[in-house]
This record gives C-alpha cells, structure tokens and sequence, in this order.
C-alpha cells in the first residue's frame, strides 16, 4: 500500500515513479517494488537507500547530471552506507564505491534556462549534496522534484506536507545550505 497522507522527501519521488508506472506493472505495490527495490525484491536489505544507488539501478529514473553539465560539474567518490568511524548508516552487510557527479549550487539558477534551452526536462529529479557529508558516507542529504526549472515541490519537514515554491526562493533562503545538486530524470 502506498501512503498518501504523508511524506519526506525520497517518498515523494518514489511515490510520483510509482504512480505514473502502476499500469504497466498493474499496481501500485509492484511499481514501487520496482522503484525502490533491488530486483523488485521488497526486503529491508534490498531496499535502496540511498538515492544514487536507486538511480543506478531502477528502471524508473536516470542520472542525467553529466549529461546537463558537461564539464560544469564536479565529482567526489563516495562509499555508500561506509560512516567515517567505519560504522554504518543502514544495518544491512552492503557498501559500494560511487562517484557521486554533482553541479554546485552556484549554477542552480541557470535551471530555468537550461529548460527553456531544452537542456533540462519538464519535470525532474534533485538531489542535494553536502560535501562534507560524502566522506561520511552519504550521497545526497535531501531530494525533490523541480518543474520546468522554476518551481520546487518539495516534502517539508517544517510544514509536514508537500509545498511548492519558486526554485529561485529555495536557493536564495533554504536552498543555501547544500553544496550541489544532482539531476535525474523520471523514465
């Protein structure tokens, strides 16, 4: 069953995948199987936890970050699930070594350009990236969708709902806080 109520920030996404896939997999619980587990397989170690692993392996979005940048973008690697201490985010056996490609914030307000350029989709995922955080183990901190580079929807914790925005508001106030972002789209 799928939660409609509620959300943070990876289930909106995951839901948004889930929903738009639901007729070809004939139900929503088989299209988030899909969407957010290795396989389809839905087990808590199977799960995808972190959100560039998902855009690897689920046939429902791709990493488009490169391909938008070009040489504009940065890259650090990454041992996902691999705390600094040596401990572990998730408590599954599983870890792997990811470049994590990312644009930094600076060029978060070209966005709307981009689209209007055909660089950039419609609608399109975003991934925020804390540099500090990449040594530590962690990809991204937060996720959401951008529409036509202009406008966040975004799973707010402070408000306990989706709200949208203007994307420019987001980087100017709460965006600032985030290093990167990385870009993917919905298949």
């Amino acid at each position: 069953m799928i939660e409609y109520l509620t959300t943070d920030c990876a289930v909106l996404n995951l839901v948004s995948a889930a929903l738009a896939h639901s007729g070809a997999t004939r139900s929503e619980r088989a299209a988030m199987a899909l969407a957010n587990y290795r396989n389809g397989v839905i087990s808590y170690a199977t799960r995808f936890h972190f959100t560039t692993d998902r855009l690897d392996s689920s046939p429902y979005y791709r990493d488009i970050t490169r391909r938008v940048g070009g040489r504009l973008c940065r890259s650090r690697s990454v041992v996902l699930n691999r705390k600094a201490d040596g401990g572990r985010w998730i408590p599954i056996d599983w870890s792997r070594t990811r470049s994590v490609v990312y644009l930094p914030r600076a060029l978060g307000g070209r966005f709307a350009r981009w689209h209007d350029q055909g660089r950039l989709p419609d609608a399109m995922g975003i991934a925020f990236v804390q540099t500090a955080k990449l040594a530590d183990g962690l990809d991204v901190v937060h996720e959401s969708l951008l529409w036509r580079g202009r406008t966040f929807l975004h799973a707010s914790s402070r408000t306990g709902r989706v709200v949208t925005m203007p994307w420019s508001e987001f980087l100017a106030g709460p965006g600032r806080r985030y290093d990167g972002f990385v870009l993917f789209e919905y298949r």
